[in-house]
């Protein structure tokens, strides 16, 4: 129960901010759960722990962690945390851009869910492969998993996850060009936030999909010549940026997202002086916390304003190429070619 408590206690302390307080707690649950020698009670602080490490960005930590009580799980045949540590040990690759590992890990936990007729792990595994899916430039494949998630959740209600289904499904939707549907759906995820506190860490990938969908509408409908009205998006663009500067006053690796999305609705409203620092303060953040394709997406912001314009499409192209994000190669990829 102490090992409980102290893994409990650091997530509370990096929520507040605290985390020379919750490192300590860390080790301190480590210690007691070792000592204790109670297997499930190590597991549990492995994982709960590394929900802390996930919001600093310590993913080696993370991945030593969760692949340790995955093993325990394994070993005492607890297929409920072992379905916590794959999805902990997944998220982190996703979001520390190893993509491979993380779909691999996510399509394991999504076949062994479907066998063991797990229903909430089933929604993990879905939408996890399809998150890496869009990442690799696979939309279609996405689509149904991401579908087939909102199914179950229509019996199984979660709000994180309904959020994060549908933002992903509109970030589908709109790599597809199917614009109507994708702002539909992302609609809906503005519904569903609404009066939310950010305590789950998996939210960043909801946030900062639906904020993906409104910018990029947003952007496209102020430079072509189209009939689209740009204040609606614009509005709802705003919205999604509440949504990621609540998550980032919880979550430290937030930094990075809310730096890209706050400079480019600076840069679409005339400040594009101000959008530069931004975008240069997130870039730190990016690299501060690990977080690679945030770095990429970042420092084409940066070279689009002509700050250093080759030297951040080429480290762009590298980090683009390494990961597997098949449009954002393209897309740094033809900026270099100009």
């Amino acid at each position: 129960e102490l090992a409980h408590a102290s893994s409990g206690t650091a997530v509370l302390a990096g929520f507040a901010q605290l985390h020379q307080l919750a490192e300590t707690y860390v080790e301190r649950a480590l210690a007691v759960a070792k000592e204790v020698n109670q297997p499930s009670n190590l597991i549990t602080v492995n994982v709960v722990t590394s929900v802390y490490h996930i919001s600093v960005g310590k993913w080696e930590d993370i991945r030593v962690k969760a692949q340790n009580a995955r093993e325990l799980c394994e070993e005492l045949g607890d297929y409920r945390q072992w379905g916590d540590a794959l999805s902990v040990l997944g998220e982190s690759a996703f979001l520390s851009g190893r993509i491979a590992d993380g779909l691999l890990i996510q399509k394991t936990l999504l076949e062994d869910a479907r066998r063991r007729n797990s229903p909430l792990q089933i929604v993990w595994g879905l939408a996890g492969v399809a998150w890496n899916n869009i990442r690799l430039g696979n939309e279609a494949i996405s689509v149904p998993m991401l579908e087939e998630a909102l199914k179950i959740l229509e019996v199984l209600p979660n709000r994180a996850s309904s959020i994060n289904a549908n933002a992903q499904l509109a970030l589908a939707y709109l790599r597809l060009g199917e614009n109507e549907k994708a702002v539909r759906t992302a609609d809906k995820v503005l519904e569903l936030s609404v009066g939310i506190s950010p305590t789950v860490y998996a939210l960043l990938m909801g946030f900062a999909a639906v904020a993906e969908v409104y910018f990029t509408l947003w952007d496209s409908a102020l430079h072509t010549s189209g009939t689209v009205d740009p204040a609606p998006l614009q509005s709802s663009a705003g919205k999604a940026l509440t949504l990621l500067r609540a998550y980032r006053k919880v979550f430290p690796i937030g930094q990075p997202y809310l730096a890209y999305y706050q400079g480019w609705y600076d840069s679409l409203t005339g400040k594009t002086q101000h959008a530069v620092k931004i975008w240069q303060k997130g870039l730190e953040a990016a690299q501060k916390f690990d977080l690679p394709y945030e770095d990429g997406l970042i420092r084409l912001k940066l070279a689009r304003a002509n700050e250093d314009r080759g030297v951040h499409v080429a480290r762009a192209i590298q980090i683009f190429e390494t990961m597997g994000a098949a449009r954002e190669l393209k897309l740094a990829s033809g900026m270099g070619a100009k």
